[in-house]
């Protein structure tokens, strides 16, 4: 009997999971001229466990959008 009753609790749950998350988290990160703190901005966004960073640059002359493409992000 209880074997019967922990198998029925560890399948129960299984069942009703889903195939994949159903929430995604992404990070936007609109930038102008921040080439000193982008590349810190996208390492410290990933480390927060999000699925996606994305960066928007405003048009920034000081190098930023070299140093983001050198990053893993989105563009």
């Amino acid at each position: 009997m209880i074997l019967h009753a922990t198998f029925f609790l560890w399948q129960s749950p299984v069942r009703f999971l889903p195939a994949e998350p159903v929430l995604k988290i992404s990070v936007i990160i609109p930038v102008i001229n921040e080439a000193s703190l982008i590349e810190q901005a996208i390492a410290s966004s990933w480390a927060s466990g999000v699925d996606q960073v994305i960066v928007v640059d405003g048009g920034s002359t000081d190098g930023t959008a070299e140093r983001a493409s050198q990053q893993e992000c989105d563009w």
